[in-house]
């Protein structure tokens, strides 16, 4: 708990230190989004009855938004932490790599979960449109579900070898990819049959989708939700490789 604590109040320090830009960014990134994109696709997208047009789209901004800033902070914040003197007197420290890891992507969840919740209000005042008491819960979980997802994936870009400071190129590919192939605000639909397979089996689209049919049909297929937390586990064991790798050089 006091590593979580630690690495919490650091966040909390960036957040104050950057704190004109994190509010703006939290209340102008979503309208923005709702505004170009969402207004604009959501004649293209699903319809569901009783539902605003804007609805399906919303969930995709939301996880879109959510899934970039967890991923960016934990990235450049370990590049951070990589070059300063702070990893170094942790792997002095007794604390092991799976506290270590687990906590400091724990602390990333806080503030990430807080201006979700943020951009949800935000959006849904945009178009007019509240949901049920029951959702809102559930919303809650699948949303802690893609920050700790996110941020365990930034995780492995900032701990990995390559020095991805010397180009912006990958990290942003990375993204466009997620972006893409998660379906935040594109429909499955628009995509080749073909594609449809590895779309279905692909993490983020899986959280998005399974939230969506808990809002549009009340029912989703749990194995996939299992799919993704194995995904989750896989990575986390991955990061305390490539963490130990970085230990040893």
């Amino acid at each position: 708990m006091n590593i979580f604590k630690a690495f919490f109040v650091r966040r909390i320090q960036f957040f104050l230190h950057h704190f004109l830009f994190e509010i703006s960014i939290s209340l102008l990134l979503p309208i923005f989004f709702m505004l170009a994109v969402g207004f604009v696709l959501s004649s293209q997208s699903p319809v569901y009855k009783n539902f605003p047009n804007e609805s399906w789209i919303l969930i995709g901004i939301i996880f879109s938004i959510s899934f970039a800033f967890s991923f960016l902070f934990t990235y450049s914040d370990i590049q951070t932490i990589k070059k300063s003197q702070l990893l170094s007197q942790i792997n002095i420290s007794p604390i092991s790599q799976i506290s270590f890891i687990f906590n400091y992507l724990l602390s990333i969840i806080p503030l990430e979960f807080a201006r979700s919740i943020l951009i949800f209000i935000i959006l849904q005042l945009l178009i007019g449109v509240f949901f049920n008491i029951q959702f809102y819960f559930i919303y809650l979980f699948f949303i802690i579900i893609n920050i700790f997802l996110s941020s365990n994936l930034g995780f492995t870009f900032g701990m990995s070898n390559y020095n991805f400071e010397k180009s912006n190129i990958p990290i942003f590919l990375f993204l466009l990819f997620i972006y893409f192939f998660s379906c935040w605000l594109i429909p499955i639909s628009f995509f080749p049959n073909s594609l449809h397979i590895f779309i279905e089996f692909f993490p983020t689209y899986i959280m998005v989708e399974s939230l969506r049919s808990i809002l549009f049909i009340y029912s989703f297929d749990m194995i996939f939700l299992i799919f993704v937390l194995f995904f989750i586990i896989i990575n986390y064991m991955f990061n305390i490789y490539i963490y130990s790798k970085n230990l040893n050089r």
